[in-house]
């Protein structure tokens, strides 16, 4: 009895394997795949340049670039509840970071960084999630976008004056995407048609036993 059910749990894992792995490949074969829904939310699926550049950002923010192996060695990582380090649990500093410089490099995104705006919201998104001083996150930025080119002049304009001076702006500007985003989703509900479900009262009415009996006895029926 033993073996039958050391045998039985054995035989559990490869159809657990098996499972998942139809279970993925039907969902990564599927029209648009895993990241269809958030490529077509970004315009990503439309022609043009622009498009091309936000598809390649996703697919390697994401791992979709990678061959069908590895993405599903990760969605299994994911889903378990065993799981294992990976990319998502590291810092911001050591993923989005390091990507978003290799993003510049590969892109002409050069002279949008070059205006000080673009530069001040890096940096104070860098001291957001890093929980540090803007100071200390312009010696962080600098360093992580020197290696795109040490010769590019904007880095010099790097500064703790233009920081301080736009810390309020960009903190009421987090404010009012906030509320355009609740605003945003409000709308969809409402647009949706969808109705909150109120369990006041059963959703089926079960047939009372007394009223189709009528009485009777049920050797009578």
């Amino acid at each position: 009895m033993l073996t039958y059910i050391i045998r039985r749990l054995l035989l559990m894992i490869p159809t657990l394997i098996g499972v998942t792995a139809v279970v993925f490949f039907v969902m990564a074969f599927a029209p648009g795949g895993f990241g269809g829904t958030v490529l077509n939310e970004q315009g990503a699926q439309t022609e043009g340049d622009e498009a091309r550049r936000i598809r390649e950002y996703f697919e390697r923010r994401y791992g979709l670039d990678q061959n069908a192996v590895v993405q599903y060695g990760r969605w299994i990582n994911q889903v378990s509840p065993l799981g294992f380090l990976n990319t998502s649990q590291l810092t911001y500093t050591d993923v989005q970071l390091v990507e978003m410089s290799n993003a510049i490099a590969a892109d002409d995104l050069l002279p949008t960084l070059g205006t000080p705006r673009v530069l001040d919201d890096l940096v104070l998104n860098m001291a957001k999630y890093q929980d540090i001083e803007p100071v200390a996150a312009v010696s962080v930025v600098r360093e992580l976008l020197a290696d795109v080119d040490t010769g590019l002049a904007w880095i010099k304009e790097l500064s703790p004056n233009i920081l301080n001076r736009d810390i309020e702006r960009v903190t009421r500007d987090e404010v009012v995407l906030t509320q355009q985003r609740e605003l945003r989703s409000l709308l969809q509900s409402q647009l949706a048609g969808r109705q909150r479900i109120i369990f006041s009262r059963p959703a089926i009415k079960w047939p009372d036993l007394g009223q189709s009996l009528r009485g009777r006895k049920v050797t009578q029926m």
